[in-house]
Protein backbone atom coordinates (compact mmCIF):
# COMPACT_ATOMS: atom_id res chain seq x y z
CA UNK A 1 0.00 0.00 0.00
CA UNK A 2 1.46 3.37 -1.19
CA UNK A 3 2.05 6.09 1.48
CA UNK A 4 -0.62 8.20 -0.49
CA UNK A 5 -3.09 5.57 0.10
CA UNK A 6 -2.47 4.53 4.00
CA UNK A 7 -2.84 8.70 4.46
CA UNK A 8 -6.01 8.44 2.52
CA UNK A 9 -7.09 5.24 4.92
CA UNK A 10 -6.36 6.69 7.71
CA UNK A 11 -7.37 9.97 7.17
CA UNK A 12 -10.73 8.83 6.50
CA UNK A 13 -10.63 6.60 9.71
CA UNK A 14 -10.27 10.34 11.68
CA UNK A 15 -12.94 11.77 10.03
CA UNK A 16 -15.31 9.00 10.47
CA UNK A 17 -13.74 8.57 14.39
CA UNK A 18 -14.47 12.12 14.29
CA UNK A 19 -17.77 12.49 13.80
CA UNK A 20 -18.64 9.70 16.05
CA UNK A 21 -17.10 11.33 19.00
CA UNK A 22 -18.78 14.96 18.12
CA UNK A 23 -22.12 13.04 17.81
CA UNK A 24 -21.88 11.41 21.65
CA UNK A 25 -20.66 14.75 22.54
CA UNK A 26 -23.35 16.49 20.99
CA UNK A 27 -26.39 13.61 22.74
CA UNK A 28 -24.74 14.21 25.69
CA UNK A 29 -25.08 18.00 25.57
CA UNK A 30 -28.72 17.69 24.50
CA UNK A 31 -29.61 15.28 26.90
CA UNK A 32 -27.31 17.05 30.08
CA UNK A 33 -28.57 20.06 29.68
CA UNK A 34 -25.35 21.60 27.96
CA UNK A 35 -25.90 23.50 24.98
CA UNK A 36 -26.57 26.55 24.27
CA UNK A 37 -30.23 26.44 23.46
CA UNK A 38 -31.73 23.38 26.07
CA UNK A 39 -35.06 22.02 24.41
CA UNK A 40 -34.48 18.39 25.54
CA UNK A 41 -38.33 17.73 26.79
CA UNK A 42 -38.86 13.83 27.06
CA UNK A 43 -37.89 13.46 30.74
CA UNK A 44 -40.86 16.16 31.44
CA UNK A 45 -44.61 14.30 32.32
CA UNK A 46 -46.30 14.49 29.02
CA UNK A 47 -49.57 14.53 30.48
CA UNK A 48 -51.13 18.04 30.84
CA UNK A 49 -51.53 19.18 27.53
CA UNK A 50 -54.41 20.01 26.04
CA UNK A 51 -56.03 22.81 24.01
CA UNK A 52 -55.99 25.13 26.74
CA UNK A 53 -52.56 24.13 28.33
CA UNK A 54 -49.08 24.33 27.34
CA UNK A 55 -46.46 22.89 29.35
CA UNK A 56 -44.78 26.00 30.36
CA UNK A 57 -41.16 24.56 32.45
CA UNK A 58 -39.73 21.70 33.36
CA UNK A 59 -37.18 21.01 36.16
CA UNK A 60 -34.63 19.30 33.44
CA UNK A 61 -32.40 21.06 33.07
CA UNK A 62 -32.51 19.77 29.59
CA UNK A 63 -35.39 21.82 29.26
CA UNK A 64 -36.49 24.60 32.00
CA UNK A 65 -38.69 27.28 31.48
CA UNK A 66 -40.30 28.05 28.41
CA UNK A 67 -43.19 30.52 29.36
CA UNK A 68 -40.80 33.86 29.39
CA UNK A 69 -40.37 33.03 25.19
CA UNK A 70 -44.16 32.06 25.09
CA UNK A 71 -45.39 35.47 26.41
CA UNK A 72 -42.60 38.05 24.91
CA UNK A 73 -42.32 36.09 21.61
CA UNK A 74 -46.17 35.73 21.42
CA UNK A 75 -45.36 31.55 20.79
CA UNK A 76 -48.74 31.24 22.12
CA UNK A 77 -51.27 33.53 20.55
CA UNK A 78 -54.16 32.74 22.91
CA UNK A 79 -52.20 33.36 25.86
CA UNK A 80 -51.21 36.79 24.63
CA UNK A 81 -55.06 37.47 24.01
CA UNK A 82 -56.03 36.47 27.34
CA UNK A 83 -53.56 38.65 28.80
CA UNK A 84 -54.93 41.90 26.88
CA UNK A 85 -58.09 40.94 27.97
CA UNK A 86 -57.91 40.47 31.44
CA UNK A 87 -59.30 43.20 33.64
CA UNK A 88 -57.51 41.49 37.03
CA UNK A 89 -53.55 40.76 36.69
CA UNK A 90 -51.90 38.80 39.27
CA UNK A 91 -47.93 39.24 39.13
CA UNK A 92 -45.00 37.48 41.75
CA UNK A 93 -42.80 34.60 42.07
CA UNK A 94 -43.54 30.80 42.22
CA UNK A 95 -45.49 31.43 45.78
CA UNK A 96 -47.43 33.78 43.09
CA UNK A 97 -48.09 31.37 40.46
CA UNK A 98 -49.37 28.63 43.08
CA UNK A 99 -51.40 30.87 45.14
CA UNK A 100 -53.43 32.58 42.29
CA UNK A 101 -53.91 28.98 40.71
CA UNK A 102 -56.31 28.02 43.64
CA UNK A 103 -59.81 27.62 41.86
CA UNK A 104 -61.10 29.98 44.12
CA UNK A 105 -60.03 33.03 41.77
CA UNK A 106 -61.77 31.27 38.86
CA UNK A 107 -64.99 30.75 40.49
CA UNK A 108 -64.61 34.49 41.97
CA UNK A 109 -63.78 36.21 38.55
CA UNK A 110 -66.39 34.18 36.32
CA UNK A 111 -68.77 34.82 39.07
CA UNK A 112 -68.87 38.53 37.96
CA UNK A 113 -67.80 38.21 34.80
CA UNK A 114 -64.39 39.69 34.74
CA UNK A 115 -61.29 38.26 32.94
CA UNK A 116 -58.26 37.95 34.49
CA UNK A 117 -54.67 36.79 34.27
CA UNK A 118 -51.89 34.76 36.50
CA UNK A 119 -49.09 36.16 35.15
CA UNK A 120 -47.26 34.85 38.52
CA UNK A 121 -43.97 32.93 37.05
CA UNK A 122 -41.06 30.85 38.92
CA UNK A 123 -37.96 32.73 40.01
CA UNK A 124 -38.89 36.19 38.42
CA UNK A 125 -39.40 39.83 39.76
CA UNK A 126 -40.39 42.56 38.20
CA UNK A 127 -38.29 43.41 34.80
CA UNK A 128 -39.98 41.62 32.88
CA UNK A 129 -43.64 41.72 33.95
CA UNK A 130 -43.07 45.60 33.50
CA UNK A 131 -41.46 44.76 29.90
CA UNK A 132 -44.62 42.94 29.38
CA UNK A 133 -46.99 45.51 30.31
CA UNK A 134 -45.45 47.89 27.88
CA UNK A 135 -44.75 45.61 25.01
CA UNK A 136 -47.98 44.57 24.20
CA UNK A 137 -50.35 48.03 25.84
CA UNK A 138 -52.03 45.96 28.23
CA UNK A 139 -54.19 48.06 30.26
CA UNK A 140 -55.81 46.14 33.12
CA UNK A 141 -57.97 47.83 35.57
CA UNK A 142 -55.84 46.61 38.95
CA UNK A 143 -52.88 44.73 38.92
CA UNK A 144 -52.22 41.92 42.14
CA UNK A 145 -48.37 42.02 43.56
CA UNK A 146 -46.97 39.66 45.47
CA UNK A 147 -44.64 42.09 46.88
CA UNK A 148 -42.43 39.46 48.95
CA UNK A 149 -38.76 41.48 47.23
CA UNK A 150 -40.71 41.48 44.31
CA UNK A 151 -39.32 44.96 43.10
CA UNK A 152 -35.48 43.75 42.64
CA UNK A 153 -35.43 45.49 39.23
CA UNK A 154 -34.23 42.31 38.11
CA UNK A 155 -34.78 39.60 35.77
CA UNK A 156 -34.39 35.55 36.12
CA UNK A 157 -31.71 34.23 33.31
CA UNK A 158 -34.26 33.21 30.89
CA UNK A 159 -35.96 36.08 30.79
CA UNK A 160 -32.66 38.03 29.84
CA UNK A 161 -32.11 35.97 27.05
CA UNK A 162 -35.47 36.71 25.67
CA UNK A 163 -35.30 40.57 26.99
CA UNK A 164 -31.95 41.03 24.82
CA UNK A 165 -33.33 39.92 22.15
CA UNK A 166 -35.60 42.22 21.78
CA UNK A 167 -37.11 43.57 18.46
CA UNK A 168 -35.63 40.88 16.39
CA UNK A 169 -36.46 37.15 15.80
CA UNK A 170 -37.60 35.00 19.02
CA UNK A 171 -34.19 33.43 20.55
CA UNK A 172 -34.00 30.01 18.92
CA UNK A 173 -34.49 28.21 22.48
CA UNK A 174 -38.00 29.42 22.22
CA UNK A 175 -38.36 28.19 19.35
CA UNK A 176 -37.32 24.77 19.65
CA UNK A 177 -39.16 24.52 22.84
CA UNK A 178 -42.30 25.13 21.46
CA UNK A 179 -41.87 23.20 18.71
CA UNK A 180 -40.70 19.94 20.49
CA UNK A 181 -43.79 20.06 22.96
CA UNK A 182 -45.59 19.08 19.34
CA UNK A 183 -43.53 15.71 19.56
CA UNK A 184 -43.80 15.27 22.88
CA UNK A 185 -47.67 15.33 23.28
CA UNK A 186 -47.70 13.22 19.99
CA UNK A 187 -45.47 10.41 21.15
CA UNK A 188 -45.61 10.45 25.21
CA UNK A 189 -48.95 11.59 26.17
CA UNK A 190 -49.66 8.25 25.83
CA UNK A 191 -46.79 6.27 25.37
CA UNK A 192 -46.58 3.00 26.41
CA UNK A 193 -44.51 -0.24 26.21
CA UNK A 194 -40.76 0.03 24.86
CA UNK A 195 -41.25 4.02 23.30
CA UNK A 196 -42.50 5.07 26.64
CA UNK A 197 -39.14 3.18 28.72
CA UNK A 198 -36.54 4.54 25.75
CA UNK A 199 -37.92 7.63 24.73
CA UNK A 200 -40.43 9.52 27.52
CA UNK A 201 -39.56 10.09 30.96
CA UNK A 202 -42.42 11.37 33.00
CA UNK A 203 -39.83 11.41 36.31
CA UNK A 204 -39.67 15.76 36.50
CA UNK A 205 -41.50 18.29 37.68
CA UNK A 206 -43.95 20.16 35.24
CA UNK A 207 -45.65 22.83 35.23
CA UNK A 208 -49.11 23.55 32.65
CA UNK A 209 -49.96 26.80 32.26
CA UNK A 210 -53.64 28.17 30.89
CA UNK A 211 -53.44 30.04 27.89
CA UNK A 212 -57.55 31.52 28.78
CA UNK A 213 -56.24 32.14 32.83
CA UNK A 214 -52.73 31.97 33.47
CA UNK A 215 -53.63 29.12 35.99
CA UNK A 216 -51.11 26.38 36.14
CA UNK A 217 -51.31 22.55 36.96
CA UNK A 218 -48.56 21.12 38.83
CA UNK A 219 -47.21 17.89 37.99
CA UNK A 220 -45.09 15.52 39.93
CA UNK A 221 -45.07 17.38 43.45
CA UNK A 222 -45.17 15.73 46.38
CA UNK A 223 -47.60 17.11 48.82
CA UNK A 224 -47.37 14.32 51.52
CA UNK A 225 -45.67 16.80 54.01
CA UNK A 226 -47.10 20.08 55.58
CA UNK A 227 -44.47 22.91 57.05
CA UNK A 228 -46.28 25.80 58.65
CA UNK A 229 -46.21 29.28 57.62
CA UNK A 230 -45.48 32.26 59.98
CA UNK A 231 -44.28 36.00 60.10
CA UNK A 232 -39.91 35.99 60.25
CA UNK A 233 -38.84 39.57 60.22
CA UNK A 234 -35.52 39.31 62.30
CA UNK A 235 -33.51 39.49 59.07
CA UNK A 236 -31.71 42.40 58.73
CA UNK A 237 -33.38 45.87 57.89
CA UNK A 238 -34.74 45.81 54.28
CA UNK A 239 -32.89 48.18 51.85
CA UNK A 240 -36.14 50.08 51.51
CA UNK A 241 -34.86 52.39 49.61
CA UNK A 242 -34.00 50.58 46.39
CA UNK A 243 -37.57 48.68 46.65
CA UNK A 244 -38.84 51.76 47.19
CA UNK A 245 -37.48 53.27 43.88
CA UNK A 246 -38.01 50.51 41.51
CA UNK A 247 -41.83 49.70 43.12
CA UNK A 248 -42.71 53.63 41.83
CA UNK A 249 -40.77 53.07 38.33
CA UNK A 250 -43.56 50.71 38.18
CA UNK A 251 -46.02 52.26 39.49
CA UNK A 252 -45.31 54.57 36.90
CA UNK A 253 -45.96 52.29 34.14
CA UNK A 254 -49.13 50.96 35.92
CA UNK A 255 -50.16 54.31 36.13
CA UNK A 256 -49.83 55.21 32.46
CA UNK A 257 -51.90 52.07 31.72
CA UNK A 258 -54.64 52.86 34.26
CA UNK A 259 -54.32 50.31 36.32
CA UNK A 260 -54.61 50.11 39.88
CA UNK A 261 -51.35 48.83 42.21
CA UNK A 262 -52.94 46.22 44.62
CA UNK A 263 -50.23 44.55 47.55
CA UNK A 264 -50.36 41.48 49.05
CA UNK A 265 -47.60 38.65 50.60
CA UNK A 266 -48.09 35.46 50.17
CA UNK A 267 -47.37 33.59 53.20
CA UNK A 268 -44.39 30.83 53.30
CA UNK A 269 -41.95 29.64 56.49
CA UNK A 270 -40.32 33.36 56.57
CA UNK A 271 -43.15 35.77 55.81
CA UNK A 272 -41.84 39.52 55.43
CA UNK A 273 -44.07 41.98 55.53
CA UNK A 274 -41.87 44.99 56.07
CA UNK A 275 -41.42 46.07 52.47
CA UNK A 276 -44.63 45.78 51.30
CA UNK A 277 -46.34 47.82 53.84
CA UNK A 278 -43.15 50.15 53.54
CA UNK A 279 -44.14 50.74 50.13
CA UNK A 280 -48.05 50.84 50.55
CA UNK A 281 -47.45 53.49 53.28
CA UNK A 282 -45.14 56.04 51.28
CA UNK A 283 -46.99 55.06 47.46
CA UNK A 284 -50.76 55.18 48.86
CA UNK A 285 -51.61 52.13 47.54
CA UNK A 286 -53.73 48.98 49.21
CA UNK A 287 -51.84 46.59 50.84
CA UNK A 288 -53.74 42.80 51.71
CA UNK A 289 -52.28 41.93 55.03
CA UNK A 290 -53.28 38.12 55.88
CA UNK A 291 -51.73 36.55 58.76
CA UNK A 292 -49.81 33.50 57.93
CA UNK A 293 -51.01 31.01 60.75
CA UNK A 294 -53.12 28.98 58.84
CA UNK A 295 -52.01 28.09 55.90
CA UNK A 296 -49.54 25.26 55.63
CA UNK A 297 -46.87 24.87 52.57
CA UNK A 298 -45.62 21.80 51.46
CA UNK A 299 -41.86 22.41 51.22
CA UNK A 300 -41.41 25.47 53.86
CA UNK A 301 -42.27 27.91 50.42
CA UNK A 302 -45.29 27.15 48.77
CA UNK A 303 -48.78 26.89 49.89
CA UNK A 304 -50.38 23.45 49.87
CA UNK A 305 -53.38 23.30 47.59
CA UNK A 306 -55.75 23.27 50.15
CA UNK A 307 -53.84 25.93 52.13
CA UNK A 308 -53.64 28.19 48.58
CA UNK A 309 -57.49 27.57 48.22
CA UNK A 310 -58.19 28.95 52.22
CA UNK A 311 -55.47 32.12 51.67
CA UNK A 312 -57.07 33.00 48.18
CA UNK A 313 -60.64 33.09 49.61
CA UNK A 314 -59.39 34.59 52.61
CA UNK A 315 -57.92 37.47 50.36
CA UNK A 316 -60.73 37.75 47.59
CA UNK A 317 -62.84 39.10 50.99
CA UNK A 318 -60.28 41.46 52.10
CA UNK A 319 -59.41 42.82 48.56
CA UNK A 320 -62.91 43.03 47.33
CA UNK A 321 -63.56 46.72 48.08
CA UNK A 322 -60.10 47.42 46.44
CA UNK A 323 -60.74 45.42 43.61
CA UNK A 324 -64.51 46.92 43.39
CA UNK A 325 -62.77 50.18 43.53
CA UNK A 326 -60.33 49.91 40.66
CA UNK A 327 -63.27 47.88 38.04
CA UNK A 328 -65.26 50.73 38.56
CA UNK A 329 -62.44 53.32 37.49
Amino acid sequence: MSPKTLFAKHLRLLFIGGGIVSSVIFVYATLAGRLPSNFWVFRCDASGYSDEFFLSYCGDPAYGFYEHYAFFNGLEPAAIDSLRNAQVVFLGNSKSERAFTASVFEKYFNAKGVPYYNLGMGAEWDVFPMKMIKRYGLRPKAVVINADYFFYNAANLSAKEVLGAEGGEPPLEGRLKKRVQYYHRKLCANAEGMLGDLLCGNGQQTHYRSNRTGRVIFKNISYKESFPSAVDETSDEPDYDLFLDNAQRFKRVLDDAGACMILTVVPWLKTDYRVAQKISDVLGVPFVRIPPDEYPTYDEGHLLPESAEKWGATFLKQAEPNLSACLRS
